[in-house]
């Protein structure tokens, strides 16, 4: 899945409902630049929802799901 909302791709992967749509990758743009603490913010939420960081491309950040 790729999400580019321009500032708001943290709101939109915060309500994915994750029982129901379970992506093996997300790819999203955090941000930063224009959202100072926006990285941190989606990769602690990507965490709590059972992803990891898999990689960091430019101004992307990309996650797999670990289960």
């Amino acid at each position: 899945m790729s999400i580019d909302c321009e500032g708001l791709d943290h709101d939109l992967i915060k309500a994915i409902d994750y029982e129901r749509i379970r992506p093996s990758v997300i790819q999203c743009e955090p941000s930063e630049p224009f959202l100072n603490g926006n990285k941190a913010r989606i990769v602690n939420l990507m965490e709590s929802r059972s992803y990891r960081l898999a990689a960091m491309a430019d101004i992307n950040v990309i996650f797999e799901r670990l289960n």
